[in-house]
């Protein structure tokens, strides 16, 4: 089995790049590992996505719990 080039790759389901690479048996195994690759950096991906939407949520709750606060204060 044929790996496939990096365009069909990129455009490959996460479902979709496991199966490839259960499929592939024999000598090209040992060269399967840009598909492990590719599915932890997607894995990784998703993870500094989430964490970035964390971060703004936190930042803008401290934005307003400091506007609160000064507003307290000044009542």
């Amino acid at each position: 089995m044929m790996a496939p080039d990096y365009g069909r790759l990129r455009a490959m389901t996460d479902d979709e790049l496991v199966e490839h690479y259960d499929a592939t048996h024999g000598p090209h195994r040992s060269a399967m590992q840009f598909i492990r690759d590719e599915l932890a950096h997607r894995e990784q991906a998703r993870q500094t996505e989430a964490m970035w939407r964390y971060t703004r949520w936190i930042t803008l709750m401290t934005l307003v719990v400091t506007i609160v606060t000064i507003v307290n204060l000044t009542v």
